[in-house]
């Protein structure tokens, strides 16, 4: 542990990108949890923008989504992508996952995100609810976009 923790505080204080990312990719094998704060701990910056690090991250989807809550709830990101884009790994998440315990927690936090944020594309997100089993998600969205029925 001790080497995770050497590790992670070189790959916080070097500015090389091309290192960091390297050393992510390592790092996420041996334990994500110390992986996913290179990017937490990080501040946001040209050289780190929330999108494009959790672009990079995709093929992680948990750290994605928890890159992005950071960044969303902590980091108080206002950005109408980061917060699409989160919204859209939720329901990926969601419309995935086979345990229907996981995927009830998953639902909960889809709604209150689309409940809470200001910063959504709507109608991109209706699109993409539009013919799944997300009924109650597609409603707050068309709540929001003023489209009661």
């Amino acid at each position: 542990m001790t080497t995770i923790l050497s590790l992670l505080n070189y790959i916080l204080r070097t500015t090389d990108t091309t290192l960091v990312w390297s050393c992510f990719e390592k790092l996420v094998a041996i334990d994500p949890s110390a992986a996913i704060q290179i990017f937490t701990r990080k501040p946001i910056s040209a050289a780190y923008p929330p999108l494009k690090v959790a672009e990079k991250l995709r093929k992680w989807p948990q750290i994605s989504i928890l890159y992005l809550e950071h960044c969303v709830e902590e980091k108080d990101v206002q950005d109408e992508d980061c917060h699409t884009y989160l919204a859209t790994m939720y329901i990926d998440h969601i419309l995935t996952e086979g345990n229907p315990d996981v995927m009830g927690k998953s639902r909960l936090k889809l709604r209150h995100f689309l409940i809470q944020s200001n910063c959504l594309k709507l109608q991109f997100l209706i699109g993409r609810l539009t013919n799944t089993s997300l009924r109650y998600e597609l409603a707050i969205l068309h709540g929001k976009v003023g489209e009661l029925q």
